[in-house]
């Protein structure tokens, strides 16, 4: 080899020493292959396109696999080992390995006749048949490719002794390792790096040894049958429609798919939901119950596609001993490989149960009351039955003469509050009503208040209901109270607020509130409850009505509800807090900022007026050194005013705590409805000398009175415990460090 050079060459004409050579290493991308099944299963005399193995490739550079080598080996007879093969796999045609995303053959078809080579791969060291496949297919950088070795299983082939298959029989399909044919330096026939002429060596194969399939057994067409997850036991009450009443699965092997044609049910009848019988096969005094008494109609439906399969039994002795109903020409197709749901579906009779409530059940008694024809036309046996558990089912439904309702308060209703005059679709109250066993449709509604009925009657100006309809409407209507404090609401038709079965529904209650024109009264505290009566009397109270089977439930069956109490004042004040520093107890600072709303119409005002007539007094947290007098400081942010200057006593006594009273002794503060203002509290901070010393101002709404305005001219409205939403409000804490 000669370098040329300008001039002339290096004199260098054979590499012969290190220093004259440079190592040159190509990195090549790992390429990994993952197993992915099938698991171990039957599969039966001419499947086609049976997968033996899959597997993934993925490769992080674009590679060429342009040889392949698959092993063929056989346990006859399926006593768990395996045996030596001979000369070839006759009773296997057209073994390939195909992309299973697009169903493309990448590599292959051969027929097990060429596979002739013993390979000593097979589990135990034992020897089977192996066939090398020269294709070549590519996998792109970055790319998974979904493969399979599949072939067709055709016993009447004429196989070697040694591989000719039967039932019982076990067969393993193994891939070759990529990396064991390629070797640690490469091989150009079996990998190369896409556009190179670079080998793939064993090292950038993971795994590179082989990949086997699991144990394929050979048999005949199945058909597996299994209690479904749904529906699990539960209540209707009688006349209910449409119910799913069991479910069942039907699984096949991967060689066939099965048509079925038949299905026979067996059903089983309890007064007691625990000892079930056959149609009249219960002891005395129950001999004589069928579930025939129960149900009406028996439907099949496809569990998985919704759709129906058949709804007229050939055959139906659900009121004789032999408690079955049969179903016949179905034409339901299992495909290969598949499970599939069979639901059973009812309508319950309108025949009332013999006691509180009976029970029935269904169940596949028998492998036999299954036929089936597999893809060959060959029949097929079920295995599995019974699976619902025959006379101690596992499904049941209980069947009862009515449904119930209960009543409770919403867990999203309103928590106490203010209210103000002339407020608009406010809530008051939410009810829940839940529904057992049956769906219902509310057809009468009471509210009333355990409260004063003046003050309920003087404020309220209208009240709303708002729900939801059976299709789904939200529909709201408008009543009024009386003056006895009753507002009853009627419902028909369509419009009927909808309880559905083992679940529930709110009612809301919305109110539009008086105002002063219209004699609203201030400071009163009501709530808006649910009654069961109206006038005294139940039957003419609630009333609901069973969808399914008509029962009636009136305001007898429930409990009246009470809603949290409102307070009523004209204008109310809402305070919200800003945020500021904390600090030392040093000095004078800001020790709470806020900002009060005044909650009411524009035509009202909020006003402290001080110092009589107008209080905000906080709590005083702090510790110190001796308990000393502190100046407070009440300011407009926006104005900079002084609209107080307090005196707190006593600031750092630790029981009972100090107070702090801001009376408005400087300046009124006089809010418009529907506006807010901000004040700020500035303290002069005194005798907090020890590390840990602290002061920090609450305002809480554990008292009444602690808050005093006038809402409107001449009346003095006080605070209410626990109906200022927004407080308890607490200052961040100065402490000394």
């Amino acid at each position: 080899m000669c370098w040329k050079v300008a001039g002339g060459t290096t004199g260098i004409t054979t590499m012969d020493t290190t220093s004259e050579a440079h190592t040159l290493t190509l990195q090549g991308g790992v390429v990994t292959l993952s197993f992915n099944g099938p698991t171990t299963t039957t599969i039966t005399d001419r499947s086609q396109d049976v997968p033996l193995l899959n597997f993934s490739i993925n490769a992080a550079r674009a590679i060429e696999l342009r040889k392949h080598q698959i092993i063929l080996c056989i346990d006859q007879g399926g006593n768990g080992t395996f045996d030596a093969a001979v000369n070839n796999f006759s009773d296997l045609e057209d073994i390939k390995i195909k992309n299973t995303d697009n169903g493309q053959v990448l590599v292959g078809p051969a027929d097990g006749s060429s596979f002739t080579v013993q390979d000593n791969a097979c589990p135990g060291g034992v020897a089977g048949l192996r066939h090398e496949f020269t294709d070549t297919f590519e996998v792109q950088a970055g790319q998974t490719l979904h493969l399979a070795i599949t072939a067709d299983i055709k016993l009447s082939n004429s196989s070697d002794a040694s591989t000719a298959l039967d039932s019982g029989d076990v067969i393993k399909a193994i891939l070759k390792g990529y990396g064991t044919l390629a070797g640690s330096q490469g091989d150009l026939t079996v990998a190369r790096y896409s556009g190179t002429n670079t080998a793939v060596t064993s090292s950038d194969f993971s795994p590179s040894t082989d990949m086997s399939g699991n144990n394929m057994t050979i048999g005949t067409s199945a058909l597996n049958l299994g209690l479904a997850g749904s529906p699990q036991s539960i209540t209707y009450v009688k006349g209910a429609t449409n119910v799913d009443v069991a479910g069942f699965t039907f699984r096949t092997d991967i060689g066939s798919s099965v048509r079925i044609n038949d299905v026979t049910l067996t059903g089983y009848i309890s007064d007691n939901g625990t000892t079930f019988a056959k149609s009249k096969s219960l002891p005395a005094p129950d001999d004589a119950m069928s579930v025939q008494n129960l149900v009406s109609q028996v439907r099949l439906y496809d569990g998985d596609t919704g759709q129906l399969i058949s709804q007229t039994p050939s055959a139906n002795n659900l009121n004789t001993t032999t408690s079955t109903i049969v179903f016949n020409n179905l034409n339901w197709q299992i495909p290969a490989g598949a499970t599939k749901r069979l639901l059973v579906k009812a309508d319950l009779s309108s025949n009332a149960p013999s006691g509180s409530s009976d029970a029935f059940s269904f169940d596949i008694a028998s492998n036999t009351d299954v036929t089936g024809i597999d893809q060959f036309g060959t029949s097929v046996n079920a295995t599995g039955a019974p699976v619902n558990g025959a006379t101690s089912p596992i499904v049941k439904v209980t069947v009862t003469s009515g449904g119930t309702i209960t009543a409770s308060l919403s867990p999203a209703t309103p928590v106490q509050e203010g209210k103000y005059w002339g407020q608009t679709a406010t809530e008051f109250s939410r009810f829940r009503l839940t529904a057992n066993s049956d769906n219902f449709l509310l057809e009468r509604l009471i509210l009333t208040t355990n409260d004063n009925v003046t003050d309920l009657v003087n404020n309220v100006k209208n009240v709303s209901i708002r729900y939801a309809t059976e299709d789904g409407r939200q529909v709201t209507q408008v009543g009024t109270f009386s003056a006895t404090g009753s507002a009853s609401f009627a419902f028909t038709g369509a419009d009927r607020p909808f309880i559905p079965k083992d679940s529930s529904a709110d009612i809301i209650v919305v109110v539009d509130m008086k105002t002063k024109s219209e004699g609203a009264t201030s400071q009163k505290t009501f709530s808006i409850d649910l009654a069961n009566s109206f006038n005294g009397s139940t039957n003419d109270g609630f009333r609901a009505v069973g969808e399914g089977s008509g029962t009636v439930v009136t305001g007898s069956s429930i409990n009246d509800v009470a809603g949290n109490n409102m307070a009523v004042w004209r204008v109310f004040p809402r305070f919200d807090q800003v945020s500021i520093a904390s600090g030392e107890p040093l000095g004078t600072k800001d020790v709470m900022r806020f900002t009060i709303t005044a909650m009411g119409l524009p035509d009202s005002s909020l006003l402290f007026d001080g110092p009589s007539n107008g209080l905000i007094k906080f709590d005083v947290v702090a510790s110190g050194g001796a308990n000393s007098n502190l100046t407070a400081t009440t300011y407009g942010v926006d104005d900079g005013l002084v609209y107080s200057t307090d005196t707190i006593t006593n600031a750092q006594r630790p029981s009972p705590h100090a107070s702090l009273s801001v009376d408005f002794n400087q300046r009124d503060l006089e809010i418009a409805g529907g506006t807010s203002k901000t004040l700020r509290i500035e303290v002069g901070f005194q005798n907090f000398n020890d590390r840990s010393d602290y002061f920090q101002l609450r305002l809480l709404d554990n008292q009444d009175g602690l808050i005093q305005w006038i809402d409107d001219p001449g009346h003095l409205a006080t605070s209410i415990a626990g109906y200022l939403r927004q407080l308890p409000m607490s200052g961040p804490i100065f402490s000394k460090l």
